[in-house]
């Protein structure tokens, strides 16, 4: 509960330091920054390949909750360091990342993931 309200100071991958409170959100509760890196959990709703990239999602289309695009180099290791072997077994898992979020064209929030060390899923 004090998570969301905490003053404590949070170092970023990037070097920026910014609060616990304006860096970290659950998806249902996503408000995207202009600038810098955030830290966003939730669970995956639906994963799934999009030509060599996955997207993993903490919502429905068309809710407009957050996404994260995993680029093809990535994709392999993502999936293994959660013990799955296909996009869709992470469905339901809990996942936190770390990025730096834009929006698609469709207003949807997401991050495309850098480095794979800054996605974590859970595994089964």
């Amino acid at each position: 509960p004090g998570f969301a309200s905490s003053s404590t100071p949070l170092g970023m991958s990037d070097g920026s330091t910014t609060t616990v409170r304006d860096a970290c959100s659950p998806a249902g509760q996503f408000r995207r920054r202009d600038r810098g890196e955030q830290v966003l959990w939730g669970v995956v709703m639906s994963s799934s390949r999009s030509g060599r990239n996955m997207w993993i999602n903490s919502g429905q289309r068309g809710t407009a909750l957050p996404a994260v695009l995993v680029r093809g180099p990535h994709v392999d290791e993502v999936l293994a360091a959660a013990g799955a072997t296909a996009p869709e077994q992470l469905n339901g898992r809990w996942f936190l990342v770390e990025g730096v979020f834009g929006v698609t064209k469709t207003g949807t929030p997401y991050c495309t993931l850098e480095v794979p060390a800054a996605l974590y899923v859970a595994a089964c």
